[in-house]
Formats: C-alpha cells, structure tokens, sequence
C-alpha cells in the first residue's frame, strides 16, 4: 500500500479560526473521517497549511465544507496510495478549479471530462498571488511513456510554487509543528520512533492453542481493550445508532458493548483501532512519513443469529468468523443477521465461539492480520486493489460501517 497524505491551504484564514472549524467538522458524524490528534498546521509566506490525517476524506467535499466556513479560497491537495496527486479550489462554497494527475485512474472517462481536471494556473494565481508560470508547470496529465516515472511527491513542490512552503526538517526528526490536540502531540512524537517491536508470541501461542479447542471464555473477564488506540466505538439499539469516542470510554466499557451486543442487546456494533504502520523516508518532505492503519471490528446480531467480521487495515482483507465449518461441504444456504443476509458459513447460533476468536484477536490486535492469516477459525477473504477507498467502500456497501 502506498502513501496517503492530505493538505488544505488557506490564503487569509486565520490559523486559530481554521482550527475552530476543522474541530467543528470533525464532531458529531464527522462525515470527513478526521482525526484531529493526526493533525498539524503550518503557517507560510501566504497563509497556513493543515496537513490532516492520512486516510481522511479530503476531497472536493471537504474543500467545499471548509469554504463554506470561512473566508476566501480554500485548495485541498492530495496523495492517493502514491497513484495520483490531485487538488479541489472552492470559495464560499463553490467550486472554482480541480486538477488530477490521472482522471482515468479508476475507469475510463469520456473525452469531454478530461477538460475538467487540467486545472487553471491563471485562477490560481490570482487568488492565491502566486506566478502563473510557477504552479503551471505541474498541471500536466501524467502519461504511461513518461521515462521517468511518476512522483505524487511533487504536490508538495506544487504548493510551494502557490507560495505554500512546508518547512523543512532533518531525515530523522519530525516537523516542529503545533498539533491540534494535546494528545496529538504525544502520538505524533511516539510514530516518529520506528516501530521495531515484533509481535508477541502470546498472540501465536493462543491461536495455536484455541485453534479447535472449547475453552470457555468469560468476556468481561478474558478480553482487554486498549482505549488508547481505539478511535470510536458504534452501537445500533432499537435502530437507533450511538457513536463514542474512544477516548472517552474504558477497556470495560468496551468489551460490555460487545457482551450485550452478543447478549441480544444491540444489534450492531463497530469499533475502529488505528496502529502505526510503515515508515518510509520521503526526501522531498525531508522526513520518514508513517502510515497509520485502520482496522474494525463488527459484530451482528438478530433473528437469533450472529456474525463476527475483522477488517485488517494493513491488509485490506475482511476476515469472516467461521461459525458452521459443514456449511462448505451442504447446499450454499443464506441466513438472516440484522440487516445483512449472509452464507450459513459465517453464521453463528450460539456465542462461545465468537467469544474464544475476541479472545484470540485482542491477545495481539495490532498484529491481528498475521495471527488471523493463519488461523484456521477465520477465513480471510475480498483483497481490495485500488488502495483504502475501494475498501471502505466494500465495508459501507455491505452495511458494516454505518452511518
């Protein structure tokens, strides 16, 4: 998987207003997926700069939420799994330009659409003050002849031609920017350590153990959640979804949730974690970048029956609990679970089995896709191409990541 990464330039807004607004989008639904403690603002020669959090929704919705909140223009940048870079110039809420490296990177486009995504150097050098010979360089269709090669790392040098500069930082030391939280603070400089630490053989030696094994596991008693690494935690009572911040819950909190999910309780719940992933050294940001990673868990439960799903962020996979192993030897048979309809397989009709698994996957959570991989109770299934956004989107369309 390769580099997410996102930026919103402002050209008068001032920088404690564009925090304001960037914590006011990022309550309530938080449509855009911001994490706030992944955050960072950089103020330069022709205003400021928010880098936002990897694998936010910083597109032309967000560019277009921004403008509608604050004064003048507003240029969202981004880098999609290092495929393409584009960006989207709104004001007052209207969109004035968008550019992209490859428009036909996900499917053809008919030859009229093209004229869409060549951007306009003049408009933006007239909001923005900037040369028009500077950023036009960099408004050109990338071509699959180019000997070269592609680098989706030149939105960075695009930027500063529109009189953005980031500013520049040794190879091993992070940029001194201010966070917008506290604690973004603490976990921006905790990823700047190379993460070296191997996954602990209690996860393996559990998973060998337990693999066909009925050992009876007591929830609340046997599984721990780290609040720390937990971003939000989603339950559905009564058809009604409740969203909590992670932060704001305990280990026991959110392990009740999911006893009386499997209780008959609630008919849903999600919990989304995030992990450090890879790092790699980006010269022209002159800094190792991280990649952060999303993995969720989802529970179902109606009609009597239940499903346990595991999505591997640093794998894009979905791992199904496998509840009836003779459903793949019978007729392929269809059961209800909430408002999924799913194959007998995966359905579950009493709930010691799911317990033992959650036992199993928080035993190492972070490293759960090496554990899961070679466990024969999960079933490892959909490789997503295309990078994060073909993958939440399978999640959204199969109902496990619900508004």
């Amino acid at each position: 998987m390769g580099v997410f990464w996102h930026a919103a330039a402002f050209k008068k807004q001032d920088k404690v207003e564009i925090q304001e607004v960037l914590r006011e989008l990022a309550a309530g639904r938080n449509e855009f997926e911001i994490e706030l403690e992944a955050c960072t603002v950089v103020e330069c020669e022709a205003g400021n700069v928010i880098e936002l959090n990897d694998f936010c929704l910083a597109y032309d919705g967000l560019a277009k939420a921004l403008s509608e909140k604050l004064e003048g223009p507003v240029l969202v940048c981004d880098i999609h799994d290092d495929d393409y870079w584009d960006y989207f110039l709104y004001k007052e809420g209207r969109e004035l330009d968008r550019f992209m490296t490859v428009p036909d990177c996900f499917e053809e486009i008919p030859a009229e659409e093209w004229a869409c995504w060549r951007g306009n150097a003049a408009l933006l050098a007239q909001e923005f003050g900037c040369p028009e010979e500077a950023v036009s360089d960099y408004l050109r269709f990338w071509r699959d002849d180019e000997e070269n090669g592609w680098d989706a790392w030149e939105v960075v040098d695009f930027l500063e031609a529109a009189g953005f500069k980031l500013p520049e930082a040794d190879e091993d030391e992070a940029f001194d920017l201010e966070c917008l939280s506290e604690l973004g603070q603490e976990v921006y400089e905790q990823w700047e350590t190379p993460n070296e630490a191997k996954p602990e053989e209690g996860g393996r030696c559990f998973l060998k153990k337990t693999s066909h094994a009925k050992i009876p596991v007591i929830l609340m008693e046997d599984v721990k959640v780290d609040p720390e690494v937990t971003v939000w935690v989603r339950v559905c009572e009564a058809g009604e979804m409740k969203e909590f911040a992670g932060s704001t819950l305990t280990s026991e909190q959110i392990v009740r949730f999911m006893d009386e999910t499997l209780n008959g309780r609630y008919s849903y719940f999600a919990a989304d974690f995030i992990f450090q992933g890879e790092g790699i050294y980006v010269k022209r940001v002159k800094k190792k970048v991280y990649r952060p990673y999303h993995s969720t868990l989802v529970l179902h439960q109606d009609f009597g029956n239940m499903a346990c799903f595991f999505f591997a962020g640093d794998s894009l996979r979905c791992y199904e609990l496998i509840g009836d192993f003779d459903a793949y030897y019978g007729e392929c048979r269809l059961l209800p679970v909430g408002k999924l309809v799913l194959e007998r397989t995966f359905v579950f009709h009493e709930r010691s089995g799911i317990d033992r698994a959650l036992k199993m996957l928080f035993s190492d959570l972070e490293h759960a896709n090496q554990w899961l991989s070679e466990s024969s109770l999960w079933s490892g299934q959909n490789v997503f191409p295309g990078g994060v956004n073909n993958y939440n989107r399978w999640r959204q369309q199969m109902g496990l990541l619900e508004d």
